[in-house]
C-alpha cells in the first residue's frame, strides 16, 4: 500500500503543470519571495519608493540570511494562501515544503 502511494505521488509530480489543479508557473522573472508577508513588504518598498540601492542591499542580505528566495521564470509553484484584499500570494517550489510570499503577479 505505501508503494502504491509513493507511486501516485511519483506520477503526480511528472505531470506537467497545467494538468496540476493549483498548479501554476512563475512567469517573467525572477521575482522575490520572502518567509513572512512583512519581510516581503519592506524590501519591495524600498523598490516601489524608488531606491534601488536599498532595495538591491535588503535583497540580497535577506537572501543570504536564508529569508527570501529568487522565483525564476518557468519554475512550478503551488499556491498555499492568496490574500483576497493585497497583491500578495504565499507559494511554494514544486517538491518543496518552504512557503514565500510574493507578488501576485509573479504567478501565472
Amino acid at each position: 500500500m505505501i508503494f502504491v502511494a509513493c507511486f501516485s505521488a511519483l506520477v503526480a509530480q511528472t505531470a506537467s503543470a497545467d494538468s496540476r489543479p493549483g498548479v501554476h508557473q512563475i512567469k517573467d522573472g525572477p521575482w522575490l519571495g520572502c518567509d513572512t508577508e512583512d519581510r516581503f513588504g519592506k524590501i519591495m518598498s524600498y523598490s516601489i519608493s524608488g531606491d534601488t540601492a536599498a532595495f538591491k542591499k535588503a535583497a540580497v542580505a535577506a537572501i543570504n540570511a536564508g529569508s527570501c528566495t529568487l522565483f525564476r521564470t518557468g519554475q512550478t509553484v503551488h499556491l498555499s494562501d492568496v490574500k483576497i484584499l493585497g497583491g500578495t500570494v504565499k507559494i511554494r517550489r514544486d517538491g518543496e515544503t518552504e512557503e514565500y510570499w510574493t507578488a501576485r503577479e509573479a504567478v501565472k
